[in-house]
C-alpha cells in the first residue's frame, strides 16, 4: 500500500446528536452533542486507533458509521459511497464488508445458539452458501482464530473470555468483510490474554488485509497496535496523526493531559523494585 491509496474509510462532519428531556414535569429538552462534526479517513489495511476518556463520543461514533444509531448530519464514505443515505437492501448488502466487535463477548453471543450457530449467524443473514457449505466455513474460521472445530457443538458459556472473544472475532470474519470496528475489544480480559487478542487481530489483519477502526481508552495498547490515532474529547477530534507523531510530540493540552496519565514502564519497574511483593 502507498501513501496515495485512496481511503477504504472516510467520514466527513459527523454528527449525531440526542435529545434529553430536561426535568420530570416537562421542562423542555436540551442536545446533547455525542458526535460532533467529526472527520478522518481509513486507509486499505491501516489501523487508526480512536482513543478519549469515558463518555467522549467514542463508541457513539463506531456505531453511527455502522448506522447502529442514526447520525444527525454529515457523511460516511465507504469506497466512495454515503452510506448513511442507502436504503436497506443496500445497508443489508454493505454490512457484509463491514463488522464490529465489541467489548463483552459474553454478551455479544446467543447463550442459547450452539458456537457454530453463533458463527454462523452472518451467513444465514445474509444467505451465503448452502448449509454444509456454511458449516465448512464456521469450521475453518474457529481454526483460523485458535479453537478447535469441535467448539461447534459447544456453547458460550463453555469457554473463557478469551476464547469467547476469539469467537467473537471469527463470527466478525465470517462474511469476508475489510472493515471491522473493534470497540475495547480486549478491555475486559486480562493482561496476558489482552496480548494474545491483539496479536491475533494484528496477524488477521496483515493475513486477510483488513482495516480496523479501533476503539479504546488504553493508550498503551493503541500506541503499540495502530498506526494512526485520532483523539477524541466531548464530541470532537482535537487532534489526530501517525502514531509515533502525536505519542512523541503530542500538540494539544488535551492530548498532553491524556498521555501524562499513563505510567511510563520505567515507573513500573521503579514500584516493582520498591515493592517487590506486589502483583498489581
Amino acid at each position: 500500500m502507498t501513501s496515495t491509496s485512496a481511503p477504504l474509510l472516510s467520514v466527513r462532519n459527523l454528527s449525531t446528536h440526542f435529545r434529553i428531556r430536561r426535568g420530570l414535569w416537562g421542562g423542555g429538552h436540551e442536545v446533547r452533542r455525542a458526535v460532533d462534526g467529526v472527520s478522518f479517513d481509513l486507509l486499505p489495511g491501516r489501523t487508526l486507533g480512536l482513543v478519549g476518556e469515558s463518555g467522549c463520543g467514542k463508541t457513539t461514533l463506531g456505531r453511527s458509521i455502522l448506522r447502529l444509531i442514526p447520525a444527525t448530519a454529515g457523511e460516511v464514505l465507504y469506497e466512495g459511497r454515503n452510506i448513511l443515505t442507502l436504503d436497506r437492501s443496500a445497508t443489508r448488502q454493505l454490512r457484509r464488508k463491514m463488522q464490529v466487535v465489541f467489548q463483552d463477548p459474553l454478551g455479544s453471543l446467543n447463550p442459547r445458539m450452539t458456537i457454530g450457530s453463533n458463527v454462523a449467524e452472518p451467513l444465514v443473514v445474509h444467505r451465503i452458501g448452502t448449509r454444509r457449505q456454511r458449516r465448512t466455513q464456521v469450521a475453518t474460521m474457529l481454526e483460523r482464530v485458535g479453537l478447535n472445530a469441535d467448539a461447534m457443538q459447544r456453547y458460550p458459556h463453555e469457554f473463557s473470555g478469551g476464547q469467547r472473544q476469539r469467537i467473537c472475532i471469527a463470527r466478525a470474519l465470517i462474511t469476508q468483510p475489510k472493515l471491522v470496528i473493534l470497540d475495547e475489544p480486549t478491555s475486559a480480559l486480562d493482561v496476558t490474554i489482552q496480548a494474545r487478542i491483539l496479536a491475533l487481530l494484528d496477524e488477521l489483519r496483515r493475513d486477510l488485509q483488513l482495516s480496523y477502526l479501533f476503539i479504546s481508552h488504553n493508550l498503551a495498547v493503541v500506541r503499540n497496535f495502530c498506526d494512526e490515532v485520532a483523539v477524541m474529547r466531548a464530541g470532537r477530534i482535537v487532534e489526530q496523526g501517525p502514531t509515533k507523531q502525536v505519542f512523541a510530540d503530542p500538540q494539544h493540552d488535551y492530548t498532553r493531559a491524556l498521555l501524562s496519565a499513563v505510567p511510563s514502564l520505567e515507573s513500573y519497574r521503579t514500584r516493582r523494585q520498591q515493592h517487590p511483593g506486589r502483583t498489581s
